[in-house]
């Protein structure tokens, strides 16, 4: 932990929100957001456990998307008026959001992941493995998968079809995300074993998967935050079905993703001091 200067260790509790949103219609699937917000949050208190991190579905606010000019519509600029709203949002009951949502700078469209606080934006993603849908509308990203320093952990952000390529879950794994927060719009069901394989990697996963019919596009839902533990009998899940809105809320602890099975006891400041170890 001290060699990736990660942050201390603490528990906290994370909640996934299944929706399918109105294509084509931000202002109606904002406010839509916002309620299924309050509802995580007060489950999660319910609990006697306060909210800290919130993960929404993949292009939340607008929908799917099918061309160009519908992104140059419905896209917004990150930071934005939306991403205000939700960082009003967050301010408010003290948590962080993270969603999926459509980018529009300079004349080019992306399919961004966004992490917001009280703050405002912390990180942003723009989508690097797009699937044949995005690619009629979407640029590909040119970052790499980032990771960001929350209070209780560190965070790392995918979209849906990057679960698909193991190399992105390990490169932030490597990097010290505790928990990977993954916002999807995910289609074949046959595929889904994939987000199960990807605890491999050792770290907290929680996606969050659209629902239903969007013009011809059918999501299949089943939004899953799995709890990670060296010891197969502490592995926790919370699973939503595969049709209709639904909300997980789990806790969790990011010293959980640091007790790695089969990690040598590396001393580390032997290796950066080039210094034989004891001495």
């Amino acid at each position: 932990g001290a060699v990736l200067g990660l942050p201390e260790p603490a528990g906290f509790t994370v909640a996934t929100v299944q929706f399918r949103p109105d294509p084509g219609n931000p202002p109606a699937n904002i406010g839509r957001i916002m309620g299924l917000i309050d509802k995580a949050a007060a489950m999660s208190e319910a609990r006697g456990q306060p909210l800290d991190l919130v993960v929404l579905p993949e292009l939340s606010t607008t929908g799917i998307i099918f061309d160009p000019v519908e992104a140059g519509k419905l896209g917004e600029e990150i930071p934005g008026p939306a991403t205000e709203i939700f960082a009003r949002a967050a301010a408010g009951k003290n948590i962080y959001i993270v969603l999926g949502m459509a980018e529009s700078q300079g004349g080019k469209h992306y399919n961004s992941c966004v992490l917001i606080g009280p703050r405002g934006v912390e990180c942003k993603y723009r989508k690097v493995h797009l699937s044949p849908r995005d690619q009629k509308w979407a640029e590909e990203g040119d970052s790499i998968f980032p990771v960001c320093d929350l209070p209780f952990g560190r965070i790392g952000l995918v979209a849906g079809c990057d679960l698909m390529f193991p190399e992105c879950v390990e490169s932030l794994a490597k990097r010290g995300a505790d928990l990977l927060c993954a916002p999807a719009l995910w289609e074949d069901r046959r595929s889904k074993f994939i987000w199960e394989a990807r605890l491999g990697e050792q770290t907290h996963l929680a996606i969050a998967n659209q629902w239903g019919d969007a013009g011809g596009f059918y999501a299949v839902g089943g939004s899953v935050i799995f709890g990670y533990s060296r010891y197969p009998e502490k592995m926790l899940r919370s699973e939503s079905p595969a049709e209709g809105d639904g909300i997980n809320v789990l806790r969790l602890n990011s010293a959980d993703a640091r007790e790695k099975k089969f990690l040598e006891n590396i001393d580390y400041d032997a290796i950066l001091n080039n210094t034989p170890p004891g001495q």
